[in-house]
């Protein structure tokens, strides 16, 4: 039986068809999301047949665009009406779909209606899009498709901003903050008026520790995050008013082109998010789009054998979204500092399958809350392949107690903050032996 918003219970997703035979072949009939420039024709009464995938199981995410560059992802302010008309043309001879995105990336200048750009630089800056009018455009959006009959409870979301993006300035946001651009929004809509929120996350660079490491930013940034946890960023900007909302993660990808490879990357990404998803009171995310299948651009999976190797790899895990729903959403969780148990036998202690050593602290840790010499957790509550990592990425724990009076203790994945230093450290020397050669080259 169809589900009634043609979504999926699955977070495996990919932007544009393509490669959804093999979420198929694995009985894992995940998204598939679509992007659609329409225009602002009032008139138009153009649609699309989303039918051949919804009716085989797969989750439908349409995005629907006034237009791309220059032209606006959505129009300018004075069309925000004729737009809402047209997407609810679209809808209604559209079948197959209720789950509608507004727009992409607003705040990224290129995305503006009007913009031009010639070298990586603006020549005309185009019509920028601050908060309340992108609030005003989804809104008139959202209240004529919810107006259809067959519509009426259709998912009507908030168009993804981009990452580390802070070219959309204003009062009350001076750096450009694009996580405060996503929170004035919502801020502005209220949790009435709003279906659901997209976001974006990547890393930069096709390394799999991007995925879970910590790495900052400078100043004035210095509490985002600069690769796929940015995603975090954006959970916690959503205010605690919408925390019950769904949440899409509509684009993922390495930022450069995908490296040909089964690095593990893409296990990695939804390893990370199963893991958070898993956390009680963390809002759920329901979809990890991996951009994109087709050779559309430069960032296309489609023919890519190690890239595809690793997505089927990923499928066998199954992560499920919606078997972690909770009806009473509370603060997320955001654990971030190791537990240091206060016990005597701190001496080293081995793992011969991983070629590590814990030492202190964590040697404590494991022997007074039961590792086995594996260095994995006795039980199946929560193992590593559970967050996508491997045994020697499990560099900080940190515990949770199951229900008072089982005597029993549950590990929970912190981050991965060896890993990070031993990077930095390596960087490091690296331009150490580059100042040498230089300094060499110079006597």
């Amino acid at each position: 039986m169809a589900r009634s918003l043609n979504d999926s219970p699955y977070l495996y997703g990919i932007h544009e068809p393509g490669g959804e035979q093999y979420m198929a072949d694995a009985g894992v009939r995940g998204w598939i999301l679509f992007t659609e420039a329409i225009g602002a024709d009032p008139n138009d009464t153009g649609g699309k047949n989303f039918g051949a995938w919804a009716d085989q199981g797969f989750g439908i995410l349409v995005r629907l665009n006034h237009s791309y560059s220059p032209d606006g992802t959505i129009p300018p302010a004075s069309r925000y009406g004729d737009f809402a008309r047209r997407c609810a043309n679209y809808v209604r001879n559209s079948n197959g779909a209720h789950i509608w995105i507004i727009g992409n990336e607003m705040n990224y200048s290129i995305e503006r209606p009007g913009v031009r750009a010639e070298g990586g630089r603006l020549i005309n800056p185009g019509e920028t899009i601050l908060p309340a009018m992108y609030a005003n455009c989804y809104r008139q959006c959202r209240n004529a498709i919810r107006g259809l009959v067959g519509h009426e409870a259709d998912q009507v979301i908030v168009g993804a901003p981009a990452p580390w993006n802070s070219e959309t300035k204003y009062d009350g946001n001076p750096d450009g903050d694009w996580c405060k651009y996503l929170t004035d929004i919502l801020t502005i809509l209220g949790s009435s008026q709003c279906d659901g929120i997209a976001i974006h996350a990547y890393t930069h660079g096709v390394n799999p520790e991007l995925i879970y490491n910590n790495y900052g930013m400078d100043a004035p940034f210095q509490n985002r995050q600069y690769n796929f946890r940015a995603y975090r960023d954006f959970m916690q900007a959503i205010p605690a008013s919408m925390r019950a909302l769904p949440v899409y993660l509509t684009e993922s990808d390495q930022n450069d082109p995908w490296a040909d490879t089964n690095n593990g990357w893409i296990q990695r990404a939804y390893g990370e998010i199963d893991a958070w998803n898993k956390v009680a009171g963390n809002q759920k995310i329901r979809a990890v789009i991996l951009y994109r299948w087709p050779r559309i651009d430069r960032w296309y999976i489609e023919g890519k054998a190690g890239v595809i190797e690793d997505f089927k790899q990923a499928l066998t895990y199954k992560y499920n979204w919606e078997k972690y729903l909770q009806t009473q959403p509370v603060e997320p969780s955001q654990p971030d500092q190791p537990s240091q148990p206060n016990v005597s036998d701190t001496s080293p202690i081995a793992f011969p399958q991983t070629g590590k050593t814990a030492r202190g602290a964590f040697a404590a840790f494991y022997r007074q809350h039961g590792l086995d010499i594996t260095g994995y957790p006795i039980g199946d509550e929560y193992t590593p392949a559970d967050s996508g990592l491997k045994t020697q990425d499990w560099q900080r724990l940190s515990l949770e107690e199951y229900p008072a009076g089982s005597g029993k203790v549950r590990l929970r994945l912190v981050g991965a903050e060896a890993a990070d230093l031993r990077q930095k450290v390596t960087t490091l020397q690296q331009q150490v032996a580059q100042l040498q050669q230089q300094i060499a080259q110079l006597r």
